[in-house]
C-alpha cells in the first residue's frame, strides 16, 4: 500500500509542473492528504486480522455463584471421603456438613456423614473406656458428655457416665471424709436434726420407708430384683448454713451399708415429690424423696459430697 503511494505522489508533481496555477493548487491538496494517509499507515501497522478479532469476540468465562458454590461443595465431599479413609471422622463430618442438596453426590454425602458420626462416637467410646481403665474418671467423663451433646439417645455411653461419675464420688468421699464414727445408738433420733460436716451445707432425714416396688406418677413400675434388696425412701432436707447460695442435687447423695456398699439414688426416685436440682440461697431449705435400692438392713449411711458439703448421717430404719 505504501508503495502505491509514494508512485501517486510521484506521479501528482510531475503533473504539478506541467499545469497552470488553480489546477497546481488543487494537486498540492491531493499531495497533502495522500503525505497525511501515507504517515498514518507509517505510524499504525496494519496488522492484519486487528480489527477482526475485537469484533464479536465473546468475554472471558466468568463462574456464576451457583457454579462456585457448587465446586465447593463437590470439594467438600471428595475430603470427606479422604478424612473417613484416614478415620479422621471429626474432620470428615465437618467436610461433609459442608455438601449442598443442589450437588449430585448430596445423597452419597449424608450417608457417608451418618457413618462418621457413627464411627467418632464408638472411637470415642473406645477412648473413654481407656480412660475409665487407667483410673482417669474425670477425663472418662468429659468424653462421654462430648459423645452424649452429639448423640443424645446412646445409651451405652449414659451407663459409662454414670458409673465414671460414681467412682469420682466414692474418691471424693475417701479422700475428704474427715466426719466422726457414727453413734448408731443416738443416730434414730438424730435423724431429723440438722448434721453439718466442715462445709456449709446440712442435712435432716424427716421421714423413712421401705418397699418392695415402687409405682411413679407416670405409669413405670419398679420391682425389687432379688429378695434380698429393699427399695429404701428417704425424705432428704438440706439448709444452707453459708453467706452465698450453693446448688444441691438429688445426684450429691449415696447411700452405704455399714461394710461400705455404697449405691447412688435409683431411677426410682424420679416419680412423686422428689428432691430436686435447685439453688439454694443462704438460709433456705429444700426437701424431697430419694428413692435407694439396696440390701435388706435396718442401718445405712447417709452421705451428701456436693459442693457444699461433705456430711454423714446414720439412716436407722
Amino acid at each position: 500500500m505504501v508503495r502505491l503511494l509514494l508512485i501517486g505522489i510521484a506521479v501528482l508533481i510531475l503533473m504539478l509542473a506541467k499545469k497552470g496555477p488553480g489546477y497546481r493548487l488543487v494537486i498540492s491538496m491531493a499531495v497533502t492528504t495522500i503525505i497525511i494517509v501515507s504517515l498514518g499507515a507509517f505510524l499504525v501497522p496494519d496488522t492484519p486480522g486487528t480489527l477482526e478479532e475485537g469484533i464479536g469476540k465473546p468475554p472471558p468465562e466468568v463462574k456464576n455463584e451457583n457454579q462456585e458454590t457448587l465446586d465447593r461443595s463437590n470439594q467438600a465431599y471428595v475430603n470427606g471421603l479422604k478424612a473417613i479413609n484416614r478415620k479422621d471422622y471429626s474432620t470428615a463430618i465437618g467436610f461433609l456438613i459442608q455438601v449442598v442438596p443442589e450437588d449430585e453426590h448430596y445423597q452419597d454425602a449424608r450417608a457417608a456423614l451418618e457413618r462418621a458420626q457413627r464411627e467418632r462416637d464408638r472411637q470415642l467410646l473406645a477412648e473413654g473406656k481407656s480412660k475409665i481403665e487407667a483410673g482417669d474418671y474425670e477425663a472418662a467423663v468429659k468424653i462421654f458428655e462430648k459423645i452424649l451433646a452429639y448423640s443424645p439417645g446412646f445409651a451405652e455411653a449414659k451407663e459409662l457416665k454414670r458409673q465414671a461419675e460414681e467412682k469420682i464420688r466414692a474418691q471424693q468421699i475417701k479422700e475428704t471424709d474427715k466426719t466422726p464414727a457414727i453413734d448408731w445408738g443416738a443416730a434414730k433420733n438424730r435423724m431429723t436434726k440438722w448434721d453439718y460436716g466442715p462445709g456449709t451445707v446440712g442435712i435432716a432425714v424427716d421421714r423413712t420407708r421401705v418397699s418392695t416396688s415402687v409405682n411413679t406418677d407416670f405409669g413405670f413400675h419398679y420391682e425389687a430384683r432379688d429378695n434380698d434388696g429393699q427399695y429404701v425412701w428417704l425424705l432428704v432436707s438440706a439448709i444452707n448454713s453459708g453467706g452465698i447460695s450453693v446448688t444441691v442435687s438429688t445426684d450429691d447423695f449415696t447411700l452405704s451399708t455399714v461394710d461400705g456398699n455404697m449405691v447412688a439414688r435409683n431411677e426410682a426416685t424420679f416419680s412423686q415429690d422428689y428432691f430436686k436440682t435447685v439453688n439454694l440461697s443462704p438460709g433456705k431449705t429444700t426437701s424431697g424423696w430419694i428413692i435407694f435400692f439396696m440390701p435388706k438392713n435396718n442401718r445405712y449411711l447417709l452421705r451428701y459430697h456436693g459442693p457444699g458439703g461433705p456430711v454423714e448421717k446414720g439412716i436407722v430404719l
